[in-house]
């Protein structure tokens, strides 16, 4: 039994002091001087109203921030156009912005950490360009903010159309209609090459070209007889591009200078 005449104390109930009360070899061993926000750091240590005790230091709680829009300008995007990504932050603890800015087209990862982002050639037209923000003040990272466009069409641009005539004979012309076409979306390409002669259609080509980033350039050969020409007649004659069709856009047009001939006797 207990000798209560011993010079060793007797084990109490554990109590936070400083002592090893219930003599088990540790000291305040119930609490937790980490987190323990009425024993914070120490015994006794009560951290105020709206604060928390973090590795034994009371601390005010981190405010996540805040992202109040997400916008992509402009909203119709043409390949080659700088593409913009804005966002409006703001912090509570005024901590600073570390916001992440990923850009996905038709969900490819195509861009990082920019706020703009030049659309490349070949994009199809109505393709997703998206921005996605993930607003982070470096401790909380909140859940991504998503804006989206759709890429619009780019026209398709006739580079050059040009006319040369050549005279063999007092009886035979040879006329060269050329020209060079390119689309920024790589689409395919219908159109006709008409060969005018005195404000006249008289012939339509048709003409259907794959999708490619430069459409080589091409060439069509007409004689007089072709173009139903008069020997002794004076005669305008001009080639020209007609209802050039990118599947989006299907009247463009350009047409040739103007070649006035008269020619055999």
């Amino acid at each position: 039994g207990a000798d209560p005449n011993s010079p060793c104390p007797a084990p109490t109930v554990e109590i936070c002091d400083g002592i090893d009360n219930d003599l088990d070899g540790d000291v305040d061993e119930d609490w937790n001087f980490y987190t323990d926000e009425n024993n914070c750091g120490a015994c006794g240590a009560v951290c105020p109203a709206g604060t928390i005790c973090d590795a034994g230091v009371c601390l005010t709680p981190n405010s996540p921030p805040d992202i109040i829009y997400n916008d992509i300008t402009p909203q119709d995007p043409r390949v080659g156009e700088l593409a913009t990504c804005s966002y409006s932050y703001s912090d509570a603890d005024n901590d600073p912005d570390f916001t992440e800015i990923w850009w996905l087209l038709d969900g490819d990862q195509f861009g990082h950490g920019d706020f703009t982002v030049t659309i490349p050639d070949g994009t199809p037209t109505d393709a997703l360009l998206e921005c996605v923000i993930t607003a982070s003040d470096g401790v909380h990272y909140l859940t991504p903010w998503t804006s989206s466009v759709m890429i619009a069409n780019t026209e398709p641009f006739i580079h050059f159309l040009h006319l040369e005539m050549h005279t063999f004979s007092s009886t035979e012309l040879e006329f060269v209609c050329e020209w060079e076409i390119s689309d920024a979306n790589y689409d395919s390409l219908g159109y006709y090459i008409q060969w005018v002669v005195d404000g006249q259609t008289v012939l339509s080509e048709p003409y259907n070209d794959p999708g490619m980033p430069i459409h080589p350039t091409q060439n069509s050969m007409k004689n007089n007889t072709d173009l139903g020409l008069q020997s002794g007649q004076e005669s305008d004659v001009y080639c020209a591009i007609a209802d050039l069709d990118d599947g989006w856009a299907s009247n463009v047009y350009d047409s040739s200078q103007t070649i006035t001939t008269e020619w055999g006797p």
